[in-house]
């Protein structure tokens, strides 16, 4: 989709506005490209009314359930992190409650 041009300058109709837009709003949600390409290939072969067809609501469930797993490891890298500034110890915690201060370790 090549958009017209005005000399230099580029002139975009209705449906390159929205698929501009709708690129723009899938990389803020972090989908890689090579999967927004996808998913555009797949809208132009079927409709471009705007409905979502079961290839993409795949992709975007799929990318969804990936998001998800992320923020449960950085909500356990955050609860792991406040634990170690609560106890001012570079020992992950369940090493530093295995390991108290007061007793020698063998390594």
């Amino acid at each position: 989709m090549e958009p017209r041009r005005h000399g230099r300058m580029r002139i975009y109709r209705t449906p390159e506005l929205v698929r501009l837009r709708l690129i723009k709003q899938l990389r803020s949600f972090d989908v890689p490209i090579a999967r927004i390409r996808e998913l555009l290939k797949d809208q132009e072969t079927s409709s471009l009314d705007g409905d979502m067809n079961a290839f993409a609501r795949e992709l975007l469930s799929k990318h969804l359930t990936e998001l998800q797993t992320r923020q449960a490891q950085i909500q356990n890298h955050i609860q792991e992190l406040t634990a170690m500034l609560d106890k001012a110890t570079f020992q992950p915690p369940d090493i530093a409650e295995s390991n108290p201060k007061n007793v020698e370790s063998s390594e």
